[in-house]
């Protein structure tokens, strides 16, 4: 039930939990799911790994004939992860939850703003009906309080483009 997940603190754990999404025809030698932290001072803390999106494969017939598998995978694995949350964190109790949602955001060019997929939206949308919790990304990278409240494309606005990214532009140093 290795998933490569880790949870790391500095305050003490006093509950512990972990949930495998088990198999699908994406994850062949890939264990996905999530792992929970409770911390001694009433944090709860989750982190996941979700299933990729069946482009990571390329645009060809075989990907597109799996695909509605593959999205339904997905699908599945949010709504467990949601329950998974809701199982070990009551209500109005801190709740932190990162992890590698595979978003699937696409950029029209490296410096376009992100346009988010439709898996991106409905795990958000998902996580915040059923878990009440909202994206905080926005208002940590922007160094403002709060977060951006919704599930709307603010949400994104923050999401860049990872793959062989240095950060630094051609002929200068790293943007901030």
């Amino acid at each position: 039930q290795n998933s490569g997940l880790m949870i790391l603190s500095k305050r003490p754990i006093k509950h512990s939990a972990c949930l495998c999404f088990g198999l699908s025809l994406e994850a062949a030698n890939v264990n996905r799911g999530a792992l929970y932290a409770g911390l001694e001072d009433g944090t709860h803390i989750f982190t996941c790994h979700i299933a990729p999106s069946v482009r990571v494969a390329g645009d060809n017939a075989f990907a597109r004939f799996i695909e509605p598998i593959v999205n339904g995978t997905r699908g599945r694995q949010v709504m467990d992860l949601a329950s998974f949350i809701t199982q070990h964190a009551p209500y109005g109790e801190p709740v932190v939850v990162a992890g590698d949602f595979n978003f699937g955001i696409s950029f029209d060019s490296f410096m376009a703003n992100p346009i988010p997929s439709k898996h991106a939206v409905d795990v958000l949308r998902t996580l915040a009906e059923q878990c009440q919790l909202t994206e905080a990304t926005c208002g940590i990278r922007s160094g403002k309080e709060g977060s951006s409240g919704g599930v709307h494309e603010s949400a994104f606005r923050f999401q860049r483009p990872t793959f062989g990214y240095t950060g630094i532009r051609c002929g200068g140093a790293a943007e901030h």
